[in-house]
């Protein structure tokens, strides 16, 4: 029969669809794959104790990046993308889907109770709850410094103009847009949720990480926002995120080929 690998990518325990019988069935099928990959350690770890599954049958692979494509981009400086939109005052840059995932919610709750510094959110996205947010947006009466963007092609010409990047999420598999953040060359917050931002982000190396709470998160917005030693993040990001390069991640999966079908490597 031909080899069967499974790539997981993301955590199941947060996912309401997943509901007693697709567990079930989760736990049943899995055992007849011949690898199961998952995008970050912490998915790793929960499909193993979830699924009773065996560790030398589950890998974790991280997401290829084109760490040097989008580095050759944000080398050519553009016009800002946003205009005059935001003169005099921070920018603070989140991109993805405009679902519950995402925390979009909470992170237009954390701009409301930034009172001290000038500041603006862009979110780059579209999706379900955009009536949701522009709603939350109205409640907090803060129209004036919130951009629900839509979705873009060009989202590193968005990224490299930007002060901040922050990630909100409730859960995530791994962060992809995290990395391609660090590429861009902007510091990096990152809710502290399961599982992938911790792949990525060493805490207060390369970024910052936060406890999903919209007090807290303003306050590490604030804090990074301000601080003079910034730069820092971004140089060790710069170093760290290597590992996630197209190329390194193509030949772990060329092992992981290698491996199941009983070839040398």
């Amino acid at each position: 029969r031909p080899k069967i690998i499974l790539r997981e990518t993301n955590p199941h325990r947060k996912r309401k669809e997943f509901n007693f019988i697709k567990r079930l069935m989760i736990r049943y099928l899995y055992k007849y794959a011949d690898m199961i990959v998952s995008l970050s350690n912490g998915v790793t770890d929960e499909i193993i104790e979830d699924y009773n599954l065996n560790r030398k049958n589950v890998v974790t692979i991280h997401n290829p990046i084109e760490i040097d494509k989008i580095q050759d981009i944000v080398k050519i400086k553009s016009s800002k993308p946003w205009a005059n939109w935001a003169d005099n005052h921070y920018v603070i840059m989140s991109i993805g889907r405009l679902v519950y995932q995402k925390g979009y919610d909470i992170l237009i709750d954390s701009i409301a109770k930034i009172k001290k510094l000038p500041v603006k959110l862009i979110i780059i996205g579209e999706g379900e709850e955009r009536a949701y947010l522009e709603e939350r947006i109205a409640q907090h009466n803060i129209a004036d410094i919130v951009m629900l963007a839509g979705y873009k092609e060009d989202i590193f010409e968005w990224l490299s103009q930007a002060d901040l990047f922050v990630l909100s999420s409730r859960w995530e598999g791994f962060g992809h847009v995290i990395v391609e953040a660090m590429a861009s060359g902007i510091p990096v917050l990152s809710t502290n949720c399961p599982h992938g931002p911790k792949d990525i982000i060493v805490n207060n190396y390369n970024g910052k990480l936060v406890n999903f709470d919209a007090e807290k998160i303003a306050l590490e917005i604030s804090s990074l926002l301000t601080d003079k030693n910034k730069h820092k993040y971004i140089n060790n990001a710069y170093k760290d995120i290597i590992k996630f390069s197209s190329e390194n991640i193509s030949k772990k999966y060329c092992n992981l080929f290698y491996q199941v079908n009983n070839s040398k490597v």
